[in-house]
């Protein structure tokens, strides 16, 4: 228990104590009665940092302590104090990250002092949820008392709440207000409308706000770039970043990976070892996340030898990696090589992943040869993989560091016309049409009392 004594050795660096709870093994050993000893010199930035630290890694048993404690301080929460709004947001957003709505919104009820952006954690965190009518409740409780002008943190902090195409109203009526209130022309929230647009499926209206936009900056490009690749328009996405770079503005990490996906997307070799060429000469090729997203490019234009190599090279590996190297070869037809890289894995003891099972049987399911499908269905069997949770990150990680697998896709044929779908699919040319009609419909069932039935929804359960 070395780290247990290091933390009641530690007089007056709560810095370090706070870093001390980095990883959840640290973060078990910490108990509440450490904050009382005379030891420990707090201040609300600390306070704050360790508040953020809990929200961001999911301690919420931590986070809670750490509100008794400074309840029973009595030190922080003087309304008095000019700096004591500080720890109220904290534990706003530690509530809010860990989905604990019913304290975040009791919390917030006793508070005696608010500010901006203590509406705005509360507006942000119901959307998130997809509680709309919590949301704007508070939204309209803000500007009806008076004290609290609408600016652009409010309506980015509203915009970035909206990811997914049922949000898609939010974001028109936002962009009404922004509008409204002369904010259309500021490039924080001409960013954060382009970004939502995107993440909702309105592609168009996106592009429309970057057009209109006089001032462009790094994040501005990136944005529209990213999601052109997240609408499947690689093509589009390629021009952009071609239009970009003339245009005398550097690129930063995300817009290479996003360049990146558009040349796996559209298996352009050549447009891909341009920018691993600009990669290199900015001494950005050894990033780990431009690494994945270069194997993944790579693979996917069947340059599978170049793939290795950086591969092999790679300063760190994790499960991604190695699944963009076995799909890689299982795409190309590479079979008996991918049989032998998964058996090295294993005998290196390398962790399967279940994403990695589920991306090589996706592939080896319409192959004629089926033998390294079968090997790793028997695998599935003799190991039980159940870990949908992992699962789910490892899906989460793969899109955040640019690296995707094929798209599954749906026909629908009507008046003699095929039309193709996938899951929140932005590829059809009437994409906004049929959101808006899905959103409307959607409206009506929850009107009418819809709930969802989730008991046969495949699901981790503890």
């Amino acid at each position: 228990m070395k780290s247990k004594w290091v933390i009641h050795k530690l007089n007056s660096h709560l810095p370090s104590w706070a870093t001390s709870l980095t990883s959840p093994l640290k973060a078990k050993i910490y108990h509440t009665p450490s904050l009382k000893t005379s030891s420990f010199l707090l201040n609300h930035l600390d306070v704050s940092h360790l508040l953020s630290k809990c929200g961001r890694e999911g301690y919420l048993l931590l986070g809670s302590s750490l509100h008794a404690s400074i309840i029973k301080t009595h030190e922080f929460f003087n309304p008095l104090e000019q700096n004591a709004i500080i720890i109220w947001n904290s534990l706003l957003t530690m509530y809010v990250k860990n989905g604990v709505l019913t304290d975040a919104s009791k919390l917030f009820d006793e508070m005696l002092t608010r500010d901006t952006v203590s509406w705005n954690i509360m507006i942000s965190g119901f959307l998130k949820d997809g509680n709309f009518d919590a949301s704007f409740g508070f939204f309209k409780q803000m500007q009806s008392l008076g004290f609290y002008r609408l600016d652009q943190a409010t309506l980015t902090t509203i915009l970035s709440a909206c990811d997914r195409p049922e949000l898609g109203f939010v974001n028109k009526m936002v962009h009404c207000l922004a509008v409204l209130n002369g904010f259309q022309r500021e490039i924080s929230v001409g960013n954060a409308l382009i970004t939502s647009y995107f993440k909702c499926g309105f592609s168009s209206s996106g592009m429309q706000v970057f057009y209109e936009m006089l001032e462009r900056n790094v994040i501005t490009w990136t944005a529209v770039i990213s999601g052109l690749v997240q609408s499947e328009l690689y093509r589009d996405s390629l021009r952009k970043f071609m239009e970009m770079t003339n245009g005398l503005v550097e690129p930063n990490s995300l817009t290479y990976l996003s360049s990146l996906m558009a040349c796996s997307g559209l298996q352009a070799l050549r447009e891909g070892c341009q920018i691993h060429g600009r990669l290199w000469k900015l001494g950005l090729q050894s990033d780990f996340c431009i690494e994945s997203a270069l194997m993944d490019m790579y693979s996917k234009c069947g340059s599978m030898g170049d793939a290795l190599q950086i591969f092999e090279s790679a300063v760190q590996l994790d499960e991604v990696s190695m699944t963009v190297i076995l799909v890689g070869f299982a795409q190309n037809g590479f079979e008996e090589e991918a049989r032998h890289f998964f058996v090295k894995m294993l005998e290196a003891g390398a962790e399967i992943d279940p994403n990695m099972v589920s991306a090589i049987l996706g592939v080896f399911g319409v192959d004629t040869s089926l033998g390294l499908g079968q090997q790793i269905h028997s695998l599935v069997i003799k190991r039980s993989f159940g870990r949908w949770k992992e699962r789910a990150k490892t899906i989460k990680r793969m899109k955040e560091m640019c690296v995707a697998k094929e798209t599954g896709i749906s026909w629908i044929e009507i008046e003699n016309n095929l039309h193709s779908f996938a899951v929140e699919d932005k590829m059809h040319p009437q994409a906004e049409i049929i959101y808006g009609v899905l959103a409307k419909l959607f409206g009506h069932m929850i009107d009418e009392g819809y709930v969802p039935d989730k008991r046969y929804i495949l699901s981790y359960v503890n």
